[in-house]
């Protein structure tokens, strides 16, 4: 008796709490960028940070291919 109180307690607390009420689909939802989204400075720091980032990862010589602002994705290549 003792573990079906426990049970149904444990099932009622997220009621009680308010948790039923968070709506997951809204904290699943990416935020997505278009390259209109940023001004000229902006998309400037934002290629400097990817020409940081392949030169990082693969050496002086690489180079950004792209600079993908809708799934913030920077493709490099290797010279």
């Amino acid at each position: 008796m003792r573990k079906l109180n426990l049970c149904l307690l444990t099932l009622f607390i997220p009621l009680f709490t308010g948790a039923a009420g968070y709506d997951t689909a809204a904290a699943k939802e990416k935020v997505r960028h278009k390259r209109a989204d940023f001004t000229a400075e902006q998309r400037a720091a934002l290629m400097e940070k990817a020409r940081m980032l392949c030169k990082k990862r693969y050496g002086s010589t690489s180079t950004v291919y792209k600079l993908d602002y809708y799934k913030w994705m920077v493709i490099c290549t290797e010279n």
